[in-house]
């Protein structure tokens, strides 16, 4: 315990020396799920990197009181060293979860991918996201920043951040779950550009509070294969990279060009998994809940640090308030928006 709580004030102590050094602190205000989050930037580097995909959450704090506060820092801009690592290599769980290091108190990971430190304490409501430096930022990370603290802090205030997309209209969302290569990006941005509502094409949060399924928009970016960006045209202008070579990924930033489409919350009307066969019609197929709460519950752990029972719990009191569906995708992606809009209709005219 003593080691533990070493590591954290040290890593705090370090932070409070980087943002006393530095004169020209950025401050943005969001507002995720009812939750109010400062983040403080110590100089301009890590803006580009950070804010673009949360842009859509921005509020001004002095309407707001704020719940936490997350301080974001890069070695290399800053001129301050790295904190030390507490344990090895070998003590990194698979998601960055630092092994004997978190606590009910604390959560810490380190994503060896992108050198990032990420941790929190739960008690003071202070986290810290500390990267080497900037230019070891791996695209899926700009496209999805501060996924692993913020998956903390919602969770926390049940509500879980998982992997799967979400689009609706004004009558509700369908969640669509499914592994990596399932088909959840393309149906979201399909949807996207028919004009649908979105929430994200592979990550979004849910809760289940008052016994209401709703669905929170937390990155208004999106991601697609390279060699399809043909086939949506009218996103080309949202375009900001691509993902490191073998990935061939576009990664997309909407808040500007549809900002109108991107809401921050909704009614969940149903939990859809994608299947693609250009054999079948565009159809609807009742499923099992047990198969999609095992589905979006084995992505999500793949995918987030210390993802677990609480996920499930939230996970599973949604789908046993809301039908279940495969949604084959049928030969003719053009009529994926209108499909999906008409579904979401006759949902709301089934529940009368």
């Amino acid at each position: 315990m003593v080691e533990i709580d070493f590591f954290y004030e040290s890593v705090y102590k370090l932070t409070d020396e980087v943002f006393t050094l530095n004169s020209e602190i950025e401050v943005r205000q969001l507002s995720i799920a009812g939750i109010k989050i400062e983040c403080r930037f110590a100089g301009d580097t890590l803006i580009p990197f950070v804010i673009p995909a949360l842009e859509h959450l921005i509020e001004d704090s002095s309407e707001t009181e704020l719940t936490y506060k997350i301080d974001i820092w890069d070695s290399e801009s800053t001129h301050v060293g790295f904190p030390s690592s507490p344990c090895g290599i070998d003590d990194i769980l698979v998601r960055g979860e630092l092994d004997g290091f978190c606590s009910e108190r604390f959560e810490a990971a380190f994503f060896t991918h992108a050198r990032m430190l990420t941790l929190i304490d739960h008690d003071t409501k202070h986290g810290i996201v500390c990267l080497v430096s900037f230019s070891n930022i791996p695209a899926f990370e700009i496209a999805c920043p501060l996924r692993g603290i913020l998956s903390w802090i919602l969770r926390r205030n049940e509500t879980a951040m998982i992997h799967a997309a979400s689009v609706g209209t004004p009558d509700g969302f369908v969640l669509i779950g499914g592994n990596s290569g399932a088909g959840k990006s393309s149906t979201a941005l399909r949807s996207l550009a028919g004009g649908l509502f979105y929430m994200g094409d592979d990550i979004c949060a849910i809760s289940n509070k008052n016994k209401i399924p709703t669905v929170y928009g937390v990155y208004s970016s999106g991601k697609i294969l390279s060699a399809d960006l043909k086939h949506f045209p009218n996103l080309k202008s949202s375009v900001h990279g691509h993902y490191e070579e073998f990935y061939e990924k576009e990664v997309y930033y909407f808040n500007n060009r549809f900002n109108k489409q991107l809401l921050k919350s909704g009614e969940i009307k149903a939990v859809i998994i994608p299947h693609q066969d250009s054999k079948l019609e565009i159809s609807f197929e009742k499923i099992s809940y047990a198969n999609v709460l095992s589905i979006i519950c084995s992505s999500t752990k793949n995918l987030l640090p210390k993802a677990g029972h609480e996920i499930f719990h939230i996970l599973s009191s949604i789908l046993h308030q809301t039908p279940c569906y495969r949604f084959n995708l049928g030969n003719n992606p053009k009529l994926i928006s209108n499909s999906l809009t008409e579904f979401i209709s006759s949902l709301k005219q089934t529940s009368r």
